[in-house]
């Protein structure tokens, strides 16, 4: 059996040790980044450094067990810089019978918190101690029965995570295959599986689709604390005739302001998700608790934050950076860096201005904002009727927005339109 010692949790770049937990007969561990075999460890200690390069990227990394044939015989993989949760419990099985362990450790980590309130760890009902290192024993139990390994843990916010392995039982079983949704702009409307048949590659092969969807969309906004004020003037106004979210869709807005987790991880602040019952976009947006702003605010680290959390779930989506007159930027990452992170997770980025407010009447057309933009072109949203234009262009991008899923386990950024292709990916929207 094999584990990764911690998770890579927040945005990671660079140079990384990384130590393998490793129990039972294995031979060598081969450790692999994004499909190619970086180095093979043959002996303990398993320690190894992880090269992510200087670019914000999303990355798989994989410790790949092999017995003394290389026949092999367990794998641990670790997302990077993608959506995941934001705890993660894993229990690693010990001993020389796979279908009869001795016993095991359990493995967790919070983005948040070191410690955890409570762990609760059954087996087949019947409750288990941890002892030292998270360590437990298994009673003596049928081998031709299958048995179910079951832990939960409860975080200081009361969260909980839970892992379960099964063991035991006859061997044999089938392993469904791995599917992959890919975001898709269709501006033309629904396509049919058979328009998107030979549109989309990875890894120089084609993809075949097996199915196609339309979820609600996920939205996250990135506010530029220094437009605090203008979004003031914006709550004396009535937006109720700006489009409201549908049903299922959620909002959350992020701000350029930050805390330390776990392993020194950037935790974001952010608000609660709202959801359709709450009111419109620009209801929300103009009404929202804000935050002081900081003094040098990290405007696209947390751009690229955002991104993340909207990618998770495969659905439409879209990130809206919510800037100021004058934004300002601290970011450990640059502005380009960051918005080919968002292309790399099919993340669309719209990027609105809406000034810092004064004496004037906002619900009035008056002279377009122009500000100087590294992030891009930015949409005037200074008036009522410029913030309902604008919400009405957001909702034709989300709603060509379609999830393919196809055939096969691949990271976002290996996903690739044939050329000539009338479809685009919606990060290039």
């Amino acid at each position: 059996m094999i584990a990764f010692a911690f998770l890579f949790l927040g945005l990671v770049v660079g140079e990384h040790d990384v130590e393998l937990i490793v129990e039972g007969e294995v031979a060598e561990v081969a450790i692999v980044l994004d499909g190619v075999e970086q180095q093979v460890l043959s002996a303990p200690p398993w320690r190894f450094t992880c090269d992510l390069g200087e670019r914000l990227r999303p990355h798989l990394l994989e410790a790949i067990a092999r017995d003394a044939a290389g026949r092999e015989i367990a794998r641990a993989r670790q997302l990077i810089n993608l959506p995941r949760s934001v705890a993660e419990v894993a229990i690693l099985l010990e001993g020389e019978d796979r279908r009869r362990p001795d016993g095991g450790r359990l493995l967790w980590q919070h983005l948040e918190f070191s410690q955890a309130e409570r762990i609760d760890l059954t087996v087949d009902g019947e409750r288990l101690a941890l002892t030292g290192e998270q360590r437990f024993e298994l009673p003596d139990l049928e081998g031709d029965r299958l048995h179910e390994l079951r832990a939960e843990v409860v975080f200081p916010d009361r969260s909980r995570y839970s892992a379960e392995v099964r063991f035991g039982g006859p061997s044999g079983g089938r392993i469904d295959a791995e599917l992959t949704g890919v975001t898709l702009l269709a501006r033309g409307g629904r396509p049919s599986l058979r328009a998107l048949d030979g549109q989309l590659t990875a890894r120089g092969t084609a993809l075949r689709p097996v199915a196609l969807e339309q979820s609600p969309a996920r939205l996250a906004v990135v506010v530029d604390l220094a437009a605090a004020a203008a979004l003031r003037e914006f709550a004396e106004l009535d937006l109720s005739a700006v489009a409201s979210l549908r049903a299922g869709e959620q909002v959350e807005f992020f701000f350029p302001r930050f805390r330390r987790g776990a392993r020194g991880a950037r935790l974001f602040e952010k608000s609660q998700s709202f959801g359709a019952g709450d009111g419109g976009l620009a209801f929300l947006m103009t009404h929202l608790k804000l935050p002081a702003p900081p003094p040098d605010p990290p405007l696209s680290d947390a751009l690229a934050a955002a991104a993340v959390a909207a990618a998770d779930g495969n659905r439409p989506r879209a990130v809206i950076l919510l800037l100021s007159d004058r934004p300002r930027d601290a970011s450990a990452f640059r502005a380009g860096e960051v918005l080919a992170f968002c292309r790399d997770l099919q993340v669309p980025v719209v990027i609105w201005s809406i000034g810092r407010g004064g004496a004037r009447r906002v619900s009035e057309d008056r002279r377009r904002i122009s500000i100087k933009s590294p992030w891009g072109p930015t949409r005037d949203v200074s008036s009522a009727n410029r913030i309902a234009a604008a919400v009405a262009a957001l909702r034709e991008l989300l709603d060509a927005q379609y999830t393919v899923w196809v055939e096969g386990s691949f990271r976002p950024d290996e996903i690739e339109l044939v050329p000539g292709s009338r479809f685009r990916l919606a990060g290039d929207g």
